[in-house]
């Protein structure tokens, strides 16, 4: 993990995976409960954890670089929202032919995996969710 200033009041924490950027979400948030933390907002994203309003950003720096995050723990927010869901994009092709199957197995690998909100994006209710398995993962296009 490695932090970089942002601004005058800000830090952010690029993370190695998704693993670490939720382990160290749910430590920094600890620490901001407890007082040991001062920070106005803990932003978690898809490799990195943005703290802002930061009092003195080089001290807090120094206090993260000594904390060990550990496991988060399961919250009310670990719970199961079913979300109904239509398979109907124009990318399936493509992503069929990624993986080297029709177009009806990705749709029955998808809908069978239990996806993890990681982060909401920018638009309103745009959630960027975690959970493929290893080697699914299929390149961005070069526009949206």
């Amino acid at each position: 993990m490695r932090i970089r200033p942002v601004g005058r009041h800000a830090l952010l924490l690029d993370c190695a995976d998704p693993a670490q950027v939720e382990a160290w979400r749910a430590e920094l948030w600890h620490r901001r409960d407890a007082g040991e933390l001062h920070a106005v907002e803990i932003v978690p994203a898809a490799a990195t954890v943005l703290l802002d309003g930061v009092p003195d950003p080089v001290a807090t720096a120094a206090q993260i670089v000594g904390w060990t995050p550990r496991p988060a723990p399961a919250t009310a927010a670990d719970r199961t929202v079913e979300v109904p869901v239509v398979y109907d994009g124009e990318d399936l092709p493509r992503v069929a032919a990624h993986w080297a199957v029709e177009v009806p197995q990705v749709v029955a690998r998808l809908a069978d995996i239990d996806f993890r909100v990681a982060f909401c994006g920018f638009a309103p209710g745009f959630a960027y969710l975690t959970g493929l398995p290893p080697g699914w993962a299929v390149p961005r296009l070069p526009t949206p």
